[in-house]
């Protein structure tokens, strides 16, 4: 899947496999400790919307399982687009190796802990530089992945989503 997604966004083409993803723009991956089926349910209604795949990523995950089904809800208007997957299937996904793998397991070790001096000290000793949505905007808009620095990627407006449900 991850081959496929760069593949997709680099514009290389695909197989038949990834056909279905061929009109995904952007991913949301959205961490949560809470995978309860209310709030899967708030974080699809928050963000889903049909040219978006929504990765809900469980912090706090059940032992031995990497996936877990969406709830039945008629108000999840793309479940093709939305997938509720463990941190350990997200850390190979996005190919987390080495160090970068130990420090990420430490991280959601320690979020599972609730050591939040813990989380705060290592936070302070990152030496990674922090981007925020503008960095990430303009970033992206220089190596020609978005051609705009509207919403198009980074904002549903709620009103929007709002209008879209009631077509349905």
């Amino acid at each position: 899947m991850f081959k496929y997604l760069s593949n997709l966004i680099h514009g290389i083409p695909t197989n038949s496999i990834g056909d279905k993803f061929d009109h995904i723009k952007a991913i949301q991956i959205d961490l949560t400790n809470d995978v309860t089926d209310q709030n899967i349910i708030v974080k699809c209604n928050k963000y889903e919307r049909p040219d978006l795949m929504l990765y809900i990523v469980g912090t706090n995950w059940y032992p031995y399982d990497l996936t877990k089904p969406l709830p039945n809800d008629n108000s999840i208007l793309y479940p093709e687009n939305t997938k509720v997957i463990s941190h350990e299937l997200l850390a190979d996904f996005i190919g987390l190796q080495g160090e970068e793998r130990e420090r990420y397991e430490r991280i959601i070790n320690l979020n599972y802990d609730e050591d939040i001096d813990s989380l705060k000290k290592l936070h302070n000793e990152n030496k990674i530089d922090w981007y925020n949505k503008a960095n990430l905007r303009e970033e992206l808009k220089q190596k020609g992945l978005i051609r705009r620095f509207d919403n198009e990627y980074f904002k549903i407006p709620y009103k929007a989503k709002k209008v879209q449900k009631s077509l349905f």
